[in-house]
């Protein structure tokens, strides 16, 4: 294969420590960096792009069976199910959530048997084959075994074949492995060299995983152990692999999921989270910050979802907690005594006195936590950035001004609130963000004090998907109202 190209790795860079945030499928197990991702089970179920439906696979624990089913993703009912005798798991192929295994054509599933959790590699790798598309069958089900380490790395649109990674070895955290063919059709594992290209052993991380609507093609990121970036294409039809140069191809489909970690301390040494949930390939981003008041934390677990799983029309980035020491402490100022929201470097002004309230910091930016934020928003570039406060007069309203009045006004019809038109206090988030990017918006919502009401959250959940959905189809989004 061709010299492997630096590219970018994520919006974020790769994450130290990181979990799959679960809420559709199976439990996952805590992430080490460079583990085989089959190790976890798809966080979110399968989806394939154009599908009316979600697979899923329930092992509860003891159990000793393995419940598949096929759930209309509209209105969340199971329309068909099956049952498998022991412990099985649907794969997730990289960090960025996303199941493979069934076939485009949806008549075949792929299943991994659950043998342990241990970093090493197996001496065995068992497998099994759905085929879906036989009602009635007595035994729609027939099972596989391989010497080695094996995961579901794609499959044909047919579900004719499937591509599997041979996990070989973890030097110092990162996997070797190599794609191997498996004919589903003869039973039999292909020679080495069935697939063209692939001719050597690959190493990396894999990020994250796209493919198009029929998994005819398959792109995986992965980033190696200089801190590379790469690309591998996969033609599951042609059973071809090559390189994809990242500017002159980019992959057509995103993976859908969700995906959580530290991103940095507080002051007083409390982590702060980052998650990105829903459709991760979509152009429009929403960056919202659930508190930067440690005492005004309501808003704080909103996330936009769908039956319970991760939107696939929404692209969103959520910071729950920008000052968990303040929200330990019950403080509206963080460790060092500050407001965040006077601490940005946008008409800042000295305000107030260490010990007040308001009290903006020594000078702009002096404060890890605005400055982490900052970096934030540079590097996610967000269409939309929603900060939540809480109002202390026990209402909600929306608040914006200038070039952020549109996508506030948008938002406060979403969310059945009322909208108020409203300058910026000098140093605050929204501030430094309409004056340092044109043509985005960020605006505030405040809520009443105390925990939301169950009426008020869902509100606030239908708005961020509602809007988040716009943004991330239309970029001109932030100037609609």
């Amino acid at each position: 294969m061709e010299p492997m190209r630096r590219i970018h790795a994520g919006a974020l860079g790769a994450a130290v420590a990181a979990t799959l945030t679960i809420g559709c499928a199976l439990p996952a197990q805590a992430v080490a960096g460079g583990i085989p991702m089959d190790r976890y089970a798809a966080p979110n179920g399968i989806v394939l792009a154009g599908s009316p439906y979600r697979w899923t696979a329930l092992a509860p624990r003891d159990a000793g069976v393995t419940i598949v089913e096929r759930i209309k993703r509209s209105g969340g009912h199971i329309g068909r199910w099956w049952t498998l005798r022991g412990s099985w798991y649907l794969t997730a192929p990289a960090w960025h959530g996303g199941g493979t295994g069934v076939s485009g054509d949806e008549s075949v599933v792929v299943l991994t048997r659950i043998e342990h959790w241990q970093v090493r590699l197996r001496h065995r790798t068992q497998m099994a084959v759905l085929e879906a598309a036989r009602r009635g069958a007595a035994n729609p089900v027939h099972r596989f075994s391989l010497s080695g380490d094996y995961s579901a790395y794609a499959i044909s649109p047919d579900g004719s074949t499937l591509f599997l990674a041979h996990w070989l070895s973890q030097p110092e955290g990162f996997t070797r492995f190599a794609l191997r063919a498996y004919d589903l059709r003869r039973d039999r594992l292909l020679p080495a060299g069935a697939i063209a290209g692939d001719g050597e052993i690959l190493s990396g991380v894999p990020v994250a995983r796209w493919q198009d609507a029929a998994g005819h093609h398959v792109y995986t990121r992965y980033r190696d152990r200089s801190g590379r970036g790469y690309v591998l294409a996969l033609d599951t039809v042609g059973r071809r692999l090559r390189l994809v140069e990242p500017q002159g191809e980019p992959p057509p489909a995103a993976t859908i999921g969700a995906f959580s970690h530290v991103l940095a301390h507080s002051v007083g040494g409390r982590p702060i989270e980052l998650k990105h949930v829903g459709n991760f390939g979509l152009p429009g981003k929403l960056l919202v910050f659930g508190c930067i008041h440690g005492d005004e934390c309501g808003a704080g677990a909103l996330e936009p979802l769908e039956n319970g799983c991760p939107d696939p029309h929404v692209n969103a980035f959520l910071v729950p907690d920008l000052d968990p020491d303040g929200s330990a402490a019950g403080s509206r100022l963080n460790a060092r005594g500050v407001d965040l929201n006077r601490n940005f470097g946008s008409q800042w002004r000295p305000v107030g006195a260490l010990g007040s309230l308001e009290y903006g910091g020594p000078r702009p930016f002096s404060e890890p936590e605005t400055r982490l934020a900052a970096r934030l928003v540079r590097q996610i570039q967000p269409r939309v950035t929603i900060w939540f406060h809480q109002d202390r007069g026990g209402h909600a309203y929306v608040r914006a001004w200038g070039q952020s009045a549109p996508a506030g006004r948008r938002f406060a019809r979403l969310a059945g609130i009322p909208f108020r038109l409203l300058r910026w206090p000098a140093g605050t988030g929204p501030n430094w963000q309409n004056h340092r990017f044109p043509g985005t918006a960020s605006f505030v919502v405040e809520t009443p004090r105390g925990k939301l009401s169950s009426s008020l959250r869902s509100r606030l959940t239908a708005a961020i998907s509602g809007l988040g959905e716009e943004v991330g189809d239309d970029p001109a989004v932030p100037r609609k109202g």
